[in-house]
C-alpha cells in the first residue's frame, strides 16, 4: 500500500489481482482438465510465436551488459550501446509526470465538473508521489529500450480491518448467536505494477486490435498459493503442484540472465484476461484444472488491465516487438570490429628498434637511462668510426604506414558512430542540447529544433503514460470510498467544498466519461522553471488585464455585473492547472461587487446568482450526506444479509436436530412394536397350552 510499499498480505506475494473479485461459485464450471488443456496450448502457442524477439532481447541486454562468450573474453568492444540507452532514457523520461484532467466540454458553469476533476486529478497526483510509480514506470521505459516492449499492469490493492459486531438474538430460539465480523476497507491503492517484458503473454494476433487475451506470470511460493487459492481450488489440486529453485528454462538464454540462487521454490502462476469471454483466469502449468476462474468486474476500457498496445515499437505484420538492438545490431558490430583494429593498430605504435650488438649500452639508453644521464661506450674510437656512431649503430622500424592506417580507421569508427546516432535517434537529443556559453535565444531555437524523429517516441511516451494513468483514474472512480478520495484532495478552497458531495456523485455514476485526462511531454521532461515562470506570468499578467478593464465598467454599471464575471471566468479557465483558483477567483470577484455596493449605500439583496449558490450549496451538501448515506447503507445492508445468513444456518442446525430426534424416536417405536408383537405371541402361546390343559388335552403319557 502507499503507506509501505513493501507491506504485504501475508502469504500473498505483490502483484495478484485478487481484491476487486469475489468467489462465484458458478465459475467452477469453467475449472476443468478441457480448460486447463486449451490454455496450456495457447501459452505455448505465445512462447513459440515470440521465441525470435526472445533471443534478439537476451542479446542486447547482454550487450548492455557487455557480457561476453569466452571466446570474445579479451576483445576490446566499443559498448556505445550502453551509453545510447542511458541517453535515450534520460530523454524520454526524467521526473513523475503530472496528470491534466479537465471538463470534457469545458463548460464554466459547471462547477461540480470542476471540483470532480480537481479531486480526481489530486488523487492521482498523491498516489504518484507517495507510491512507487517512478520506480515501477523506470523499469518499463527499459524494456521498452533494450528487449524492445514495456509493460505496466493496473490493480486494486486495499487494506481490511475486520470489525466484531455484538452477539443477536435467534428470531426462534431467542439464544445470543455470534455474528461474523464486520470487513471495513481502510486504505486502497490503485496499483501500476511492472511486468518483466519476458513474464508477459498474448494472443498471437496480427495487431493489437485483434488480441483476444493477455497474461502475465506470477512466481508463488507455496505459502502464497495457499493463500491466494485456497478458497478456490481443492487442496489435492494444489498439492500436487511443483515448485523450483531454477529459473524459468524456456529459453536458456534468457534462464542464465535471470537469478541463479533463489533459496525459496516457487510455482509460476499464469493470470490470463480473456476478452472473448470476460473472463479472469489463473494457471498453473503442474496443474490438472484453473486454480481461480472469476469474471471481470473491473469494467476497464478496452477489458485488459495494461494500455494496449504496449510501449514499443511494432509494424502491421505481427504484433512482435522491433527492438533498437535489432535495427541497428550490424552497426554495433560492425563498430566493435573497427575498435578492435584501432586497438590493435595503436599497439603496433610503440617505438621498435634494432641496434648493433657489439654495442648493448644502446638499448640501456632506451630503456633504462634516466633524464639527463648517459651511458658509456667501450671503443669510442670504432664505434664512432667504423660503425658510424649513433645513426650507424641504431635503426628504428618506420611507424608512417601504421599511423595513417589507424587514422583511417578512427575517421571510419567517428563514421560509424554517426550512422548509430542518426539511426537511433541520438543525433536528435544531441542537436538539442545547450551549451555553458548560448544564450537564451539560442537554447530556445535548438530545443525547438531538436524534435525531429525522437519528438514522436517522447510522444509516445506521453501518450502511454496517458493510458495508464487514465486506467488508474477508472480504479479510483469505481472503488475508492468517497471519504478517502475527500481525504487526499484536501484542502480544497471554500467556495468549492460545497460542489464536493455532487462531485463525488459525479465520480461514481459517469466516472471518466465527462472528463478528460492527458499527460505532456513537457510534464516527463526536467522542469524548464524559466518557462514555467513565463507561463504563470503570462496567466496572471492576462487575468490582471481583463479585471482591470472589467470592473470598472462593473462599477459604473452593476447590472453588467453577471456577463462580467462570466467574461473573466471564461479567460481564466483556458490556462492549464487552473481548476484550483477558478473558485477562488470566483468568490473574490463576488465579494467585490458586494463590497462595492455595501460602500455606495445600496441595500444589500441577494442576486438571482446569490439564490443559486444558496440553492447549489443546499444540494451538494444533500448529495454529499446522500452519497454517505449511501455507503453506511451498504454497510448495513452487508451486516443485515450476515445475520440472515446465521439466522438461517441456525434454523437449519435446529431443524436437522429436529429431524433427528424423530428419526431416533421412530426408531424407538418399532422396536417397541417389535418387543411388544414378540410378547403378545409369547402371550397368545401361553393362553393357547392354558386352554389345551384346561380342556384335557394333556401331553402323551400323563396321568
Amino acid at each position: 500500500m502507499i503507506t509501505d510499499n513493501n507491506e504485504q498480505n501475508e502469504g500473498v506475494e505483490r502483484g495478484v489481482s485478487d481484491d476487486a473479485f469475489e468467489n462465484t461459485p458458478a465459475l467452477h464450471q469453467f475449472q476443468t482438465e478441457a480448460e486447463q488443456d486449451k490454455w496450456q496450448r495457447e501459452l505455448e502457442a505465445s512462447r513459440k510465436e515470440r521465441k525470435n524477439w526472445t533471443d534478439v532481447a537476451v542479446k542486447a541486454l547482454k550487450r548492455y551488459r557487455d557480457e561476453r562468450s569466452d571466446a570474445y573474453k579479451d576483445s576490446r568492444f566499443y559498448n556505445i550501446y550502453f551509453l545510447n540507452t542511458e541517453q535515450k532514457l534520460a530523454a524520454l523520461y526524467a521526473r513523475t509526470p503530472k496528470a491534466d484532467i479537465k471538463r470534457r466540454f469545458d463548460d464554466i458553469q459547471d462547477d461540480v465538473s470542476r471540483v470532480a476533476s480537481l479531486l480526481l486529478q489530486r488523487n492521482l497526483d498523491y498516489e504518484m508521489d507517495n507510491g512507487n510509480f517512478e520506480g515501477e514506470f523506470k523499469q518499463v521505459l527499459f524494456d521498452n529500450a533494450v528487449p524492445g516492449m514495456g509493460i505496466s499492469w493496473v490493480r486494486l490493492d486495499q487494506d481490511e480491518l475486520q470489525q466484531p459486531q455484538p452477539d443477536v438474538l435467534h428470531p426462534l430460539t431467542g439464544e445470543l448467536m455470534p455474528q461474523e465480523p464486520l470487513t471495513v476497507i481502510t486504505e486502497q491503492e490503485a496499483c501500476t505494477d511492472y511486468v518483466a517484458w519476458d513474464d508477459f503473454y498474448w494472443s498471437p494476433c496480427k495487431v493489437w486490435t485483434l488480441c483476444s487475451w493477455v497474461a502475465r506470470r506470477i512466481p508463488m511460493t507455496k505459502d502464497a498459493i495457499k493463500a491466494r487459492f485456497s478458497n478456490t481450488a481443492p487442496a489435492d489440486v494444489l498439492a500436487e503442484l511443483s515448485y523450483s529453485t531454477k529459473p524459468d528454462s524456456q529459453s536458456a538464454g534468457k534462464a542464465k540472465l535471470a537469478p541463479q540462487n533463489q533459496t525459496e521454490p516457487t510455482a509460476d502462476i499464469y493470470e490470463i484476461w480473456d476478452k472473448e469471454r470476460q473472463l479472469v483466469l489463473w494457471v498453473t502449468e503442474t496443474a490438472s484444472i484453473p486454480l481461480d476462474v472469476q469474471e471481470d468486474t473491473m469494467d476497464f476500457e478496452g477489458f485488459f488491465p495494461t494500455p494496449m498496445p504496449p510501449l514499443g515499437r511494432f509494424d502491421t505484420s505481427n504484433t512482435q516487438p522491433i527492438s533498437d538492438y535489432q535495427l541497428v545490431k550490424g552497426k554495433y558490430e560492425e563498430l566493435d570490429k573497427l575498435n578492435q583494429r584501432c586497438s590493435s593498430l595503436i599497439d603496433a605504435l610503440g617505438v621498435r628498434y634494432v641496434y648493433d650488438a657489439q654495442s648493448p649500452e644502446i638499448k640501456e639508453l632506451y630503456t633504462t637511462v634516466s633524464e639527463n644521464q648517459g651511458v658509456g661506450v667501450k671503443n669510442w674510437a670504432s664505434f664512432m668510426g667504423e660503425r658510424g656512431g649513433l645513426q650507424g649503430s641504431i635503426q628504428f622500424a618506420p611507424l608512417d604506414q601504421v599511423a595513417n592506417t589507424f587514422n583511417i580507421a578512427a575517421a571510419q569508427l567517428e563514421r560509424i558512430k554517426a550512422q548509430i546516432y542518426e539511426v537511433e535517434g541520438i543525433s536528435d537529443i544531441m542537436r538539442g542540447e545547450s551549451m555553458p556559453y548560448e544564450t537564451a535565444t539560442a537554447t530556445a531555437a535548438k530545443s525547438q529544433q531538436s524534435g525531429g524523429r525522437f519528438a514522436s517516441r517522447q510522444h509516445d511516451v506521453a501518450k502511454y503514460v496517458e493510458k495508464l494513468l487514465r486506467l488508474k483514474a477508472h480504479v479510483i472512480c469505481k472503488f475508492y470510498q468517497p471519504d478517502l478520495i475527500v481525504q487526499r484532495a484536501m484542502p480544497l478552497a471554500t467556495h468549492d467544498q460545497q460542489f464536493i458531495g455532487p462531485a463525488l456523485q459525479l465520480l461514481k455514476d459517469e466516472q471518466m466519461s465527462s472528463f478528460r485526462l492527458s499527460v505532456s511531454v513537457d510534464s516527463l521532461q526536467l522542469p524548464n522553471w524559466n518557462t514555467e515562470k513565463a507561463e504563470r506570468s503570462e496567466a496572471i499578467q492576462a487575468i490582471t488585464k481583463m479585471m482591470s478593464v472589467i470592473l470598472p465598467g462593473l462599477q459604473q454599471t452593476p447590472e453588467l455585473a453577471p456577463l462580467g464575471l462570466e467574461l473573466i471566468k471564461l479567460g481564466v479557465s483556458g490556462f492549464k492547472g487552473a481548476q484550483a483558483i477558478e473558485g477562488v477567483i470566483d468568490n473574490g470577484l463576488q465579494q467585490i461587487m458586494e463590497a462595492k455596493q455595501h460602500s455606495q449605500g445600496t441595500p444589500k439583496l441577494p442576486s438571482p446568482d446569490q439564490f443559486k449558490a444558496q440553492a447549489t450549496a443546499q444540494k451538494a451538501q444533500l448529495d454529499y450526506q446522500a452519497v454517505q448515506m449511501q455507503e453506511s447503507t451498504k454497510l448495513q445492508i452487508a451486516q443485515m444479509q450476515a445475520q440472515v445468513k446465521q439466522a438461517e444456518m441456525a434454523q437449519r442446525q435446529q431443524q436437522q436436530e429436529f429431524d433427528n430426534r424423530l428419526n431416533a424416536m421412530e426408531v424407538q417405536l418399532r422396536q417397541g412394536e417389535l418387543v411388544t408383537n414378540a410378547a403378545h405371541q409369547k402371550a397368545i402361546q401361553i393362553h393357547n397350552a392354558s386352554v389345551d390343559l384346561m380342556n384335557g388335552n394333556r401331553p402323551a403319557g400323563g396321568q
